[in-house]
């Protein structure tokens, strides 16, 4: 059998959906994980023995950064689908840094 041919426009819309995705995710987890982490160090600097110790940030970390790592993930395979599995020019990026 012959292999169907790639769609490279639906290969790029699938991309950017997939960048957008993974953009959202990362961006509200990542903001949630600053909040909270943030939040939590701010009250064991204020109240020094009540919290023990700045371990309890672990669990932010944790439970907001597996979602956080898993969106920033969906954001580079969706860029990867998106620029169709080449990579960047060299030439080019040396011109834009010259």
């Amino acid at each position: 059998m012959s292999e169907r041919p790639r769609d490279p426009q639906g290969e790029r819309f699938f991309g950017a959906g997939l960048m957008a995705l993974g953009a959202i995710i990362a961006g509200l987890c990542g903001a949630c994980t600053l909040a909270v982490a943030g939040d939590l160090a701010w009250s064991a600097l204020r109240y020094p023995g009540g919290m023990g110790s700045l371990s309890i940030l672990i669990l932010p970390a944790v439970v907001g950064g597996l979602p956080t790592f898993a969106g920033v993930s969906l954001f580079l395979m969706g860029l990867r689908r998106y620029r169709g599995g080449r990579k960047p020019d060299a030439r080019r990026i040396a011109k834009t840094f010259d």
